[in-house]
């Protein structure tokens, strides 16, 4: 009973703070869900007394955050920037393991080099969650907002990675070879099993939607269940569960059937996911909060036994974040360095692109937020490393964990509004030439079934028209009006009236285009999603 009660008051606080995030535009929403949930965890009350099993944690948090954060993910843009996400994944990662290892066994030579590297690997992954709720307040540049979400999903599998290293370490089970061999055999066997398992799902859904349309709730439930189960089977098989649900979600709009007309399933999954992520947002944030008072009081504790005190702790915390951010704004400056040089050699005499502005470079370095995977990692560490042997300054270690994620929010939350304050926006213009372009070739792709489906009425309803022209030319007055500028939607309300199987055919013409756009790179996922919704909207309305 306590258990539901918790689970039921959570979402209740979630939804509450994301009413008041609305009004209180001073505190970002992720630091007034920590605020309050640490409030809440110093009131000692019986039911708020919350042990986060980790590997729970993972298993029901992170996988559809992630799942969901890939299926958004533009992948037109994440591939062009393949190379940077690459080597911010998992080159950075090894960068960050070894120098914050380094540096706090150098401040601490207390704590084994193989615990502090521990922490550094604990440390390393970026959080798509936080990066994502940040950016949902502020207009971030596209392609810095890329590169930092396509790190954020595949940099948790290297951390993990990194830190199961370490702990072998601490009982001399270490080779170099082997690390670099097993991580990149966790993450192609994670990301594959995400990969089949979606794509299985991608034919199921084609062969139930063929065979009764009608399957909608079902396909919607298996959808919700893809996450975890691509989690849980990659873990089963001791691979990483976190790629397999990015994996998964990556590959979902590649499944999407093309002429798959359950215009219902799409809209129902899309909003399901979205209320669904908001309140695990909102849950992940509460916790954090919730642990922060017995994580500081553990950690203090324990410093005091080994005659350091609260303010050691606090300077460890700030120090640590210091080189963190020292380190990704170093890799942020030579990355686009080499990339200028390596332009400047293969284009000769032409121009190169210039370096990217100072305030991006800062805006880079204060995004790399640390969130929920920091904190499963830092809770998981182990009691004991072996029989009788303790881990070192564990409740130390999983504090300065802890600091670390609310100090990078915060300054992250201060800073990047700050920044990006006033920084010319982005090229909107080809944007909206990219959405224009397709909805047009969309239309046509419509006149053109319309014309050529024998099977349609030719009789109008009475006004002298046939119902193919009549719809063919509300399709010509959206082409000129995207030409024009001007309002390109078809009213619906003029529907009852017209032959229900010729929009259907319309319609049908439209997402088939708008699929052969997105499979050949002409349009993003963003420009994708935004077409599709409205035909998906009207086919509902159809029906």
């Amino acid at each position: 009973m306590d258990i539901a009660l918790l689970a039921l008051g959570l979402i209740a606080l979630a939804a509450g703070t994301g009413l008041c995030g609305r009004f209180v535009s001073i505190l970002p929403l992720p630091l007034l869900q920590i605020a309050l949930g640490a409030a809440l965890g110093l009131t000692n009350v019986p039911g708020l007394q919350v042990n986060l099993e980790p590997e729970v944690f993972l298993l029901l948090f992170v996988p559809p955050l992630l799942f969901a954060d890939g299926w958004r993910l533009p992948k037109r843009e994440a591939f062009h920037l393949r190379g940077q996400i690459l080597l911010h994944a998992f080159l950075l990662v090894l960068v960050n393991v070894l120098l914050l290892g380094y540096f706090l066994h150098w401040l601490r030579p207390d704590i084994p080099l193989w615990a502090a590297f521990a922490l550094g690997s604990v440390l390393s992954p970026t959080d798509a969650v936080a990066v994502s709720a940040i950016a949902s307040r502020i207009k971030v540049p596209r392609t810095l907002l890329h590169i930092v979400q396509g790190e954020a999903l595949l940099n948790d599998a290297s951390g993990l990675v990194a830190l199961k290293f370490s702990l072998l370490a601490s009982i001399g089970a270490f080779s170099m070879g082997g690390a670099a061999f097993n991580v990149l055999l966790v993450s192609a066997a994670g990301a594959a099993i995400g990969v089949l398992l979606a794509t299985g799902y991608g034919r199921l859904r084609t062969w139930l939607s063929e065979a009764d349309g009608s399957t909608t709730i079902p396909l919607v439930l298996y959808l919700v269940l893809l996450p975890f189960g691509a989690y849980f089977v990659a873990e089963a098989v001791h691979v990483s569960g976190i790629l397999a649900a990015a994996a998964a979600g990556i590959t979902m709009s590649y499944v999407d059937p093309k002429h798959d007309d359950n215009a219902a399933l799409r809209l129902q999954a899309g909003n399901f996911f979205s209320l669904f992520a908001y309140v695990l947002n909102g849950i992940i944030f509460l916790l954090l909060g919730l642990q922060l008072p017995h994580v500081i009081r553990d950690g203090i504790q324990t410093a005091a036994a080994s005659g350091h005190t609260a303010l050691h702790l606090l300077m460890l915390v700030v120090t640590m974040t210091g080189l963190i951010l020292l380190i990704r704004l170093a890799w942020g400056y030579g990355s686009a360095r080499i990339a200028r040089l390596s332009r400047a050699v293969m284009s000769g005499d032409e121009p190169v692109a210039p370096m990217p502005e100072g305030r991006i470079l800062l805006a880079h370095t204060v995004a790399g937020i640390r969130g929920a995977v920091t904190l499963a990692a830092a809770i998981s560490l182990p009691l004991q490393i072996a029989a009788g042997k303790t881990f070192p300054a564990r409740d130390e270690l999983i504090l300065v964990a802890a600091g670390v994620i609310v100090l990078t929010l915060l300054i992250a939350s201060v800073c990047l509004p700050l920044l990006l304050r006033d920084l010319p926006a982005d090229d909107e213009i080809a944007v909206e030439e990219e959405r224009a372009g397709a909805a047009v070739k969309a239309s046509r792709a419509a006149i053109e079934a319309l014309a050529n489906d024998a099977g349609l009425e030719q009789d109008g309803p009475g006004n002298g028209s046939s119902v193919v022209q009549v719809i063919s030319d509300e399709y010509k007055q959206r082409i000129d009006a995207e030409a024009h500028g001007a309002d390109s939607e078809i009213d619906p309300s003029h529907d009852h009236h017209l032959n229900k199987q010729a929009r259907l055919v319309g319609l049908r013409a439209e997402r088939e285009e708008l699929h052969r756009l997105h499979a050949s790179g002409e349009i993003n996922d963003e420009t994708w999603q935004t077409l599709m919704k409205p035909l998906d909207l009207a086919e509902e309305a159809l029906r």
